[in-house]
């Protein structure tokens, strides 16, 4: 239900589904990342997916660069995903391609229901918001 709320109601990613010979081979999922730092707007490739039988085909690297011609056609600059380590076919895949693993970058992550809500003390205009997931207590925003 989470991702049918954040993918349609909310509008912030984009679903492309390949197809061949009318059979659903695979999709991708991106949403847009803006890079102050850089100042550049890219996409984050969330999900890359082709089904096992279609792969060694040269089917990924078309579909992988309809993906790209859509995101430059929507005026963003660079596509970037993560890949975890122990996934070498992904990996080669994505060398294949001529993608460059990002240097110098550590990634990091919580769930909602893992996160620490520090006190705030002596801050005027405290902003406060009720929080929906948990229907506990009052949370503040810092």
């Amino acid at each position: 239900k989470t991702c049918v709320i954040g993918l349609f109601e909310k509008k912030i990613a984009t679903v492309l589904i390949a197809q061949y010979d009318e059979e659903i081979i695979g999709y991708a999922i991106y949403y847009p990342v803006f890079g102050s730092f850089a100042g550049e707007a890219g996409v984050h490739l969330e999900d890359f997916l082709l089904k096992e039988e279609y792969r060694h085909r040269g089917l990924g690297k078309n579909f992988f660069s309809r993906i790209e011609e859509y995101v430059k056609e929507d005026g963003y600059s660079k596509i970037e995903w993560s890949c975890l380590e122990w996934n070498t076919s992904s990996i080669g895949f994505y060398n294949s391609i001529g993608a460059t693993q990002e240097q110098g970058r550590k990634y990091f992550h919580t769930f909602a229901a893992e996160v620490i809500y520090l006190p705030i003390s002596n801050i005027d205009n405290e902003i406060s918001v009720k929080n929906n997931i948990f229907h506990t207590q009052e949370w503040r925003i810092i």
